[in-house]
């Protein structure tokens, strides 16, 4: 009934080896190296591992019925050593980040593998002072301390407007309400309408980095006040 079931050979295994056992008469010999080689129903094939690697997945897959084999091919992987650990995120410096590094909240957690390679970078008007490149090792350390982003006297400061602020309501602005954009330096000014308390800053200014020095307040109904 199965005489014309056959599967297809998968050939070798990298890094292991593979045994054909025939179905008629059970006996061993090395898989061929042709892909295309069908083996009949009922054949097994026994994968195992070259030193230094441990198998992943069933060891042993049979032709079923359906010219499938009952398992998936397993891999042949590189053993990780019992010492082997990871290693905490390292921090990074205030004004610099990790350049090749997509922040996701499981490696926080879980640390990085050994062998793990960070770079790091300090901001536009810094340097970096100490290792830019550092290697987690198999005791679970880096190689070196993050660096210090220290800024560069030399380096050209850029300047960068701010947007408006906003507009506070119950409030009086001392700047011009039609323009978009405000230079550094710039100190804008809120009053409250009588009536109304400030809750925040009362004068605000424009940074260097295009950010207002704080956010603008709130003048809030006072409990007394009619409305």
């Amino acid at each position: 009934m199965h005489s014309q079931t056959r599967c297809l050979n998968h050939g070798t295994i990298s890094n292991g080896r593979v045994i054909v056992i025939l179905p008629f008469d059970d006996s061993s010999q090395p898989s061929e190296d042709d892909d295309d080689f069908d083996l009949p129903y009922g054949t097994r094939l026994k994968y195992t591992c070259d030193d230094g690697f441990v198998l992943v997945g069933e060891d042993t897959l049979r032709c079923g019925s359906d010219s499938y084999w009952t398992e998936s091919v397993p891999e042949c992987v590189g053993e990780t050593p019992a010492s082997q650990e990871t290693c905490r995120h390292p921090g990074v410096d205030v004004n610099g980040r990790i350049n090749n590094l997509l922040v996701d909240p499981r490696i926080r957690r879980q640390g990085f593998p050994v062998g793990t390679e960070l770079t790091f970078v300090c901001n536009d008007g810094f340097e970096p002072e100490g290792e830019t490149v550092l290697v987690c090792l198999r005791n679970g350390q880096w190689t070196s301390l993050p660096p210090k982003c220290r800024r560069n006297p030399t380096a050209e400061v850029i300047e960068l407007p701010c947007r408006h602020p906003g507009v506070v309501i119950n409030s009086m602005f001392n700047g011009d309400l039609s323009k978009s954009s405000f230079p550094v330096g710039t100190a804008v000014t809120f009053r409250c309408i009588e009536g109304t308390q400030r809750k925040g800053p009362m004068t605000i200014f424009c940074q260097r980095n295009g950010k207002w020095s704080e956010t603008p307040p709130s003048c809030e109904p006072t409990r007394n006040s009619k409305r």
